[in-house]
Formats: structure tokens, C-alpha cells, sequence
């Protein structure tokens, strides 16, 4: 259990780069989206 939690710290590290670069880029709203269902 303790390898998933690590695991699940590191995306959201990797969220949180690309949640400013999408905000100015309404374009990218969407493929973030997709990326979130996947997780």
C-alpha cells in the first residue's frame, strides 16, 4: 500500500506544473481532462 500512496504523490506533483500552464491555454482545458481520467 505504502509503494501506491508514493505513486500517487508523485502525479500530483506532475498535476500541478501543468495546471498553470493550462489555465492561460483554453485549448489544453480539455486534454487536461482526458489525462485525469486516465489517472
Amino acid at each position: 500500500m505504502g509503494g501506491k500512496v508514493k505513486d500517487k504523490s508523485k502525479e500530483q506533483c506532475s498535476y500541478g506544473s501543468p495546471i498553470p500552464v493550462s489555465l492561460p491555454i483554453p485549448n489544453h482545458i480539455p486534454n487536461k481532462q482526458t489525462v485525469r481520467l486516465g489517472g
